[in-house]
């Protein structure tokens, strides 16, 4: 999360505040969102966020970020926003707002850009520590909990296109994985 708000710094200079909605019903959301919050301020620009509690409500709470004047969208791991994505990519490109997201699956979906996991690293690693467990032995608290090591950014060139982004050369050369 942290090194895609560092994108946003590092690539697009004139923003200021980074929308943020997410759904204050699921604590998973709340928790990315406030690492988000921390992030964004960290860095001297302002989070606006808004809240949601179901999916209906989620293009509303994008043309309210919109009316506050937000320059960017930042769309953390939240399942009720995730799911109605596409009413924030609209919003995105009518309003031409880079949508910046958690994960690399919303990058496929619209979003612009993430550093982010592959699901597939994630769940074989998961399965190498099973294997611990169930074919060597160990016991799950022998196991230290891990964070992700390789985090790939992901851009999406049409979303690109179509929120009125140019993307940078040097942008496009960092990028694990160009959707066009």
């Amino acid at each position: 999360m942290s090194k895609t708000i560092q994108l946003i710094k590092d690539y697009f200079p004139d923003v200021k505040k980074v929308g943020i909605i997410y759904n204050a019903g699921e604590q998973n959301a709340v928790v990315n969102a406030t690492k988000a919050k921390e992030a964004i301020s960290s860095l001297g620009l302002e989070p606006v966020e808004v809240t949601i509690a179901n999916g209906n409500e989620v293009k509303q709470a994008a043309e309210t970020l919109v009316s506050k004047k937000i320059q960017a969208f930042y769309i953390p791991k939240d399942n009720t926003v995730v799911a109605a994505l596409e009413s924030v990519i609209q919003v995105a490109e009518q309003n031409k707002i880079p949508l910046f997201v958690g994960e690399g699956d919303s990058v496929k979906r619209g979003g612009f850009a993430s550093y982010g996991i592959e699901y597939f690293d994630l769940g074989y690693r998961t399965g190498e520590m099973a294997a611990d467990i169930l074919l060597n032995g160990k016991k799950p608290t022998e196991i230290p909990v891990e964070f992700p090591k390789n985090l790939e950014l992901v851009i999406n060139l049409k979303a690109a296109k179509a929120q009125g982004i140019e993307v940078p050369e040097e942008l496009r050369k960092n990028a694990v994985k160009v959707i066009e």
